[in-house]
């Protein structure tokens, strides 16, 4: 064969183009890298997703945390404002602010005394009642009922 006609002859690539390993049909599969590399995505991705879950969690436990929070500020505003109106309470007539019992409502009506005189003058049974729904420690002596009330509630005799 002539050298002429050799040149015409197509030649042998230095990198013959090498079909991908498993390929049926023509297709192509991912490579190696490939895989690692949609791995690595959807690890990401699942670690994104938990982030996420936990992330909703922590915002709806401190929102609960504030909600709460709110709470006892409010309680402890209505319980801060009737005390400083009842460190006026002097006179027999000295209108009683009452205090928001624990729970946060007001006491039932006709139960908190309407004045200091009406506090003082309160009985065994009413100076009990108001001992426990405020619930502050209990003594036998009305005295001691009385200066218990009386320390809770603001009020100076």
């Amino acid at each position: 064969m002539s050298q002429q006609h050799r040149d015409t002859l197509p030649q042998p690539l230095d990198n013959p183009p090498v079909a991908p390993a498993g390929v049926p049909g023509g297709i192509a599969t991912p490579s190696v890298t490939e895989q690692r590399l949609l791995q690595m995505i959807d690890d990401y991705a699942e670690r994104l997703n938990a982030l996420e879950k936990e992330s909703k969690k922590q915002i709806e436990a401190m929102t609960n945390d504030i909600t709460a929070m709110q709470g006892r500020i409010s309680y402890h505003e209505r319980l801060a404002y009737a005390r400083a109106l009842n460190t006026f309470a002097r006179e027999e007539i000295s209108v009683l602010q009452p205090l928001p019992l624990p729970n946060g409502d007001s006491p039932p009506q006709g139960v908190f005394p309407e004045t200091y005189g009406a506090l003082r003058y309160l009985e065994e049974p009413a100076l009990t009642n108001l001992i426990r729904l405020y619930d502050l420690p209990h003594s036998d002596s009305k005295y001691e009922q009385f200066r218990t009330l009386a320390r809770y509630f603001c009020i100076h005799p």
